[in-house]
């Protein structure tokens, strides 16, 4: 798209606004960036964007902000229901989002894959298959680099593998996702969206821009990825941890005593083995259920069988999802300070039989903590809480379990390592997501392992001692 001498004004300069801001500008554009925060990004990153000439306004957004703009871009976090993102949507301006700018101007192929749960593991997996079998990919979107410092950045991608978000998929217009992967929908940002079919409709958005040839891969193990499946316009290729979905898809079947992931896709002749259900690094069944999918976006493009399997040895998880930490005393600690959901701690939990300690809580965002029940009963022995949803998360686990509360995460960590001995398990699992204490689930997860680490240190200058 050409934006030359066009004005554009883009709101909210996190990573991805700036990232947008920058690729505009390198092709012309007028670009002014605004955002509410008074110190959004460092002064050498502002010093970077005012050289390619971006005009900055922090600490608010000014009256005449949108006067004259050709085009409005919005940064994920940033609510188009409200403030000048409202406004330009009442006005009928152009608005658009981040991955949408960066889509006009990438010639590779793009596979975009959503979900409430299991974004990133998926992202990274596909990245680390399409890598092994020498297809020149890199991730991004959520995790990452934004999808415009890719575009802006690299030379020669074939396949760009983008985690997107619900915030990131609801002002796409001429986005195409080549392949778009739907791995669940359950209940979440509710303090963000006004229902449920609202947040599911931003999903869905993954899919819109498809053709007829192009590819909708979606769990058909939840109900809500299967409902909207139903409308993409691509051929639909569904995955399961069952038997075969039907004429094409993945599944898990067992052979000669041994479980096995199979696929039937297009183009091939005959279903293929595509790995053991023992070669996934990660524990839990959904930890398969991501591989599953990974596997069938790395098939897509070329990845044989020894590419997928080079993959899932590579693969060693990623920060903050079920991270094992250490063991104290027998106790062993896990960081899944990425389960910012009530589905994704419950996932987390299921991967545990019994004796775990789960550290909860965090920003309240308007959903129920009543699934989460069911596994609490089953393998904790406690549960700490912390964070502004403590109340709502004792209301709806109160007789499950003993329940503590604790004013940071520190003391919540100290508690839950004196409950989990001798030979138990400490969770964190928050359920919520971090701003009510921390910038990110980044910072929570590090401060939870530094804490854990100085658990380790004392530990061993105790043992020394002795």
């Amino acid at each position: 798209m050409e934006v030359a001498g066009d004005r554009v004004v883009v709101i909210g300069l996190g990573v991805s606004g700036s990232a947008a801001a920058r690729l505009l500008a390198r092709r012309g554009a007028r670009v002014l960036g605004s955002d509410s925060a008074p110190d959004p990004m460092s002064r050498d990153e502002m010093a970077a964007l005012e050289g390619l000439g971006i005009a900055i306004e922090t600490g608010g957004h000014s009256p005449n902000l949108l006067d004259g703009a050709d085009l409005v871009v919005l940064s994920p976090g940033v609510d188009p229901g409200a403030g000048p993102a409202a406004q330009a949507l009442g006005r009928a301006m152009k608005v658009v989002s981040e991955v949408e700018v960066a889509s006009w101007y990438f010639d590779g192929t793009v596979v975009g894959i959503t979900g409430s749960n299991g974004k990133s593991t998926t992202t990274a997996l596909a990245a680390e298959m399409l890598a092994a079998g020498g297809v020149r990919t890199v991730p991004g979107g959520n995790l990452g680099r934004a999808f415009s410092t890719i575009v802006d950045d690299e030379e020669d991608i074939e396949v760009v593998v983008l985690e997107l978000s619900s915030f990131q998929l609801e002002q796409v217009d001429a986005f195409r996702a080549e392949t778009g992967v739907m791995l669940n929908v359950t209940p979440d940002h509710l303090d963000r969206y006004p229902a449920l079919e609202s947040y599911e409709a931003a999903k869905a958005r993954l899919w819109e821009g498809q053709r007829k040839e192009d590819w909708a891969i979606f769990s058909a193990d939840d109900p809500g990825a299967a409902r909207l499946a139903a409308t993409a316009p691509g051929i639909k290729i569904p995955f399961t941890l069952g038997g075969r979905p039907g004429t094409y898809g993945g599944w898990i079947e067992e052979r000669a005593g041994v479980k096995q992931a199979v696929a039937s896709l297009p183009d091939e002749e005959k279903p293929s083995l595509l790995f053991r259900a023992d070669d996934v690094p990660l524990p839990g069944p959904h930890n398969l259920s991501n591989a599953l999918a990974a596997t069938l976006v790395a098939r897509r493009y070329g990845a044989d069988v020894d590419a997928i399997g080079v993959g899932l040895r590579r693969f060693k998880g990623l920060e903050h999802r079920m991270e094992l930490v250490g063991s104290v005393e027998g106790v062993s600690f896990y960081d899944d300070s990425k389960a910012t959901n009530v589905d994704s701690a419950r996932a987390s939990l299921s991967s545990f039989l019994s004796d775990v300690v789960l550290i909860a809580g965090g920003k309240h965002k308007g959903t129920s903590y009543l699934p989460l029940r069911e596994e609490v009963l089953r393998c904790c022995k406690a549960v700490v809480l912390t964070g502004e949803a403590r109340p709502y998360l004792r209301e709806e686990l109160e007789g499950a379990v003993p329940i503590y509360e604790e004013e940071s995460l520190a003391a919540a960590v100290d508690r839950a390592f004196y409950l989990a001995r001798p030979r138990g398990v400490v969770l964190l699992a928050p359920a919520c997501s971090s701003f009510d204490m921390f910038d990110n689930y980044k910072q929570r997860g590090r401060i939870f392992q530094g804490v854990v680490r100085d658990l380790l240190g004392d530990k061993s200058k105790e043992n020394d001692r002795q």
